[in-house]
């Protein structure tokens, strides 16, 4: 297969390489070419237009909420809820809807995250509640704490 993707060309209006065309390639050369059924049609998505981008997306973070809730965190109409795939949160936490993780924010154990509040690159130890609609960036928030609700804090502030 390496030979003929090496071999692609972007002979094409929109100048992309296809795999597909590797496939054909390989036919012309009379290798043997064996078609694999993918055990989850989500897996091999392509993504040619915005909209097949927002749908691989919503994908991706939909996997991310049933992971978090599978490990313990309770999630709130999780299709209302961005999760970045780097974002950890610990067991018997709840995240209300229209929360936004982003980045590595890393949420502990017992939190509560109310409805709208969008932290990036947060730590939030145990205990900790966040309010409704706080905006948090780069920090740290201790626990047994909480914050809001509509408060805004970000390192060096």
């Amino acid at each position: 297969m390496w030979p003929a993707l090496a071999s692609l060309r972007p002979n094409n209006a929109h100048r992309e390489l296809y795999l597909t065309d590797a496939i054909a390639l390989l036919r012309q050369r009379n290798e043997r070419v064996l078609a694999q059924v993918a055990p989850d049609a989500e897996e091999i998505l392509g993504c040619n237009t915005r909209a097949s981008l927002a749908d691989v997306d919503r994908i991706l973070r939909a996997r991310k909420a049933a992971e978090l809730m599978e490990a313990g965190a309770t999630i709130y109409l999780p299709e209302t809820v961005v999760i970045d795939p780097d974002v950890t949160v610990g067991p018997d936490t709840v995240i209300e809807p229209g929360v936004q993780l982003l980045g590595e924010t890393r949420i502990g154990a017992r939190c509560t995250i109310q409805t709208g509040s969008v932290l990036h690159d947060v730590r939030v130890d145990d205990d900790v509640t966040v309010g409704a609609h706080c905006v948090a960036t780069a920090s740290r928030l201790h626990a047994k704490s909480s914050i809001g609700p509509f408060s805004a804090i970000a390192a060096g502030r």
